[in-house]
């Protein structure tokens, strides 16, 4: 199940402020921008549903955090080039 949700209305309501939901993915095979979603239905009628964008690295270590946290700047600003591959 997704815990999308949930961390949305625990912070919601915490700080009482409104909420983007974005989610950074590093090793699930998904690359660049996107959007996702879930749906929680009863006997077939939705009682919730609910968007979220997320940023994928399909490929990327968890050992650098810098090294993603540039890259996610990078596709941020909309900038397409790879520091990684810059000197491959």
């Amino acid at each position: 199940m997704n815990r999308s949700p949930d961390y949305f209305w625990h912070l919601r309501r915490k700080y009482g402020l409104a909420v983007l939901p974005v989610a950074v993915f590093l090793r699930v095979g998904l690359n660049g921008l996107g959007e996702r979603g879930c749906e929680i239905s009863v006997f077939g009628e939705w009682v919730m549903k609910m968007r979220y964008w997320y940023v994928g690295f399909a490929g990327a270590g968890c050992g650098n955090v810098s090294e993603w946290r540039e890259l996610a700047r990078r596709v941020a600003v909309g900038t397409d080039e790879d520091p990684r591959r810059a000197n491959a």
